[in-house]
């Protein structure tokens, strides 16, 4: 009988559809095995917000439709609008710089026609 242990990982950087991924073992003796390397496939993707934190102010946003327009609205946490812009989608990629905001917790919200998406975001 074969020993067969499992393991569990949730990647919090995602930032495609595609992801490669192997094991890599040490044994208390220091020996190294590798496990095979295994493609795990993202699908239904619905919005993917990142960096999370923000570095830099770059905010990059994967959207579920291609060629929509959509609202970015950024709100503090007295749920003041303190960030608005309008962008229109060729892709399902946006990148945006976002203004010189102080450190902290804020909620973005994306609206378009088809879908919206509602999260935190921290600078």
């Amino acid at each position: 009988m074969q020993n067969t242990d499992v393991y569990f990982y949730t990647d919090r950087n995602i930032t495609s559809a595609a992801y490669y991924y192997r094991i890599k073992a040490i044994s208390i003796s220091g020996q190294v095995q590798l496990s095979e390397i295994v493609q795990l496939i993202a699908t239904n993707i619905d919005f993917l917000i990142f960096p999370n934190p923000v570095v830099k102010g770059k905010l990059n946003i994967s959207v579920p439709h291609n060629n929509e327009n959509w609202e970015l609205i950024i709100s503090n946490t007295l749920f003041q609008n303190v960030f608005r812009e309008k962008l229109f989608s060729t892709g399902r990629n946006i990148s945006i710089q976002l203004p010189d905001l102080p450190q902290g917790q804020y909620q973005l919200h994306i609206k378009g026609k088809k879908s919206s998406h509602l999260s935190f975001l921290i600078l």
